[in-house]
């Protein structure tokens, strides 16, 4: 899902921002039709949609054209709380979540940062820093499709 998303949206109207940070939740999810019974409609029919396809067919939803930025984050950071995403997936902050640093990542940094040059890797030297990270599984997958 997060590697579909944009790092930054704007210059837009705060309620296009809004509707742009929903339509990629949806535009990213592995199954937008369940994101889109997320999404809490509009109180009455608004000009800004999102849309996804459930079952193949097209289903749009209004979302409320809200008038500030303070609206906007309430709206994202409750649609967040119902998808059981960290709040902090979409933040006003460049900054990295406190709460959910992914520990792989930090794990990746450390290999590359005290690892020879690339040019002296061996499949068997990448096999062995992936078992690190990944189950078994996958790091035949790689052998298999690397060797």
């Amino acid at each position: 899902m997060v590697a579909g998303t944009r790092r930054k949206f704007g210059p837009f109207a705060t309620h296009h921002a809004l509707r742009e940070a929903v339509q990629q939740l949806l535009n990213c999810s592995k199954d937008d039709g369940v994101v889109l019974n997320f999404v809490q409609p509009a109180a009455v029919t608004q000009i800004l949609s999102v849309t996804a396809h459930c079952g193949g067919t097209p289903r749009s939803r209004f979302i409320p054209c809200v008038k500030s930025s303070a609206d906007a984050w309430t709206y994202i950071k409750q649609l967040l709380k119902k998808m059981k995403v960290c709040e902090n997936f979409y933040s006003s902050s460049p900054d990295p979540c406190l709460l959910c640093t992914p520990g792989n990542d930090l794990s990746i940094e450390m290999i590359v940062a005290t690892s020879p040059p690339m040019k002296q890797w061996t499949i068997e030297k990448v096999a062995g820093e992936l078992r690190k990270l990944l189950d078994e599984t996958a790091v035949a997958k790689f052998v298999e499709q690397v060797g």
